[in-house]
C-alpha cells in the first residue's frame, strides 16, 4: 500500500495511511519498523529524499498559485540551510541528551497541521 502513494507518502500522516490499508496506525508504524525504519516518519523521511530534489520554476506571470507554492519551498530551503547557523552540533546533542534522560516527553499541538505532525512524532 505504502508503495503505491508514490510522492503523495510525504503528504499522509499515520492515521491516514492506516485508514488507506484498512488497519491500526501502531500496524503501520510496526509495518515501518519490519522494513528497517524507526517508525513512519523517518520512513516519510525516507521518501521524502528520494523524490525530485528540484521544482521547476514557475513563470511568473503564470498562476498564482504554483508562484506562491515555488516561494514558499524556496523559504524553506533558505531556512534550512540557516539551520546550521542557529543549532550547533553542541546543542542538539544536549538537547536529545536531555530528551533521553526525561522519565516522559508531553507533545502538544495546536491546529489541524501540528496535530498530524505530532500523531506522526508520538509512535
Amino acid at each position: 500500500m505504502i508503495p503505491d502513494q508514490g510522492a503523495d507518502l510525504v503528504r499522509l500522516g499515520v492515521s491516514d495511511v492506516a485508514a488507506l490499508a484498512g488497519t491500526a496506525p501502531s500496524s503501520v508504524v510496526r509495518a515501518c519498523q519490519r522494513l528497517g525504519f524507526r517508525g513512519y516518519q523517518e520512513l516519510k523521511t525516507a521518501a521524502a529524499r528520494q523524490g525530485p530534489t528540484r521544482v521547476p520554476a514557475p513563470d511568473p506571470h503564470g498562476e498564482p498559485a504554483a508562484r506562491a507554492l515555488a516561494d514558499t519551498i524556496h523559504a524553506s530551503r533558505e531556512a534550512l540551510d540557516d539551520l546550521a547557523t542557529t543549532l550547533t552540533a553542541d546543542r542538539l546533542l544536549a538537547a536529545a541528551t536531555a530528551l533521553d534522560a526525561a522519565p516522559r516527553i508531553v507533545v502538544a499541538a495546536a491546529g489541524r497541521l501540528s496535530a498530524d505532525v505530532t500523531a506522526d512524532h508520538t509512535y
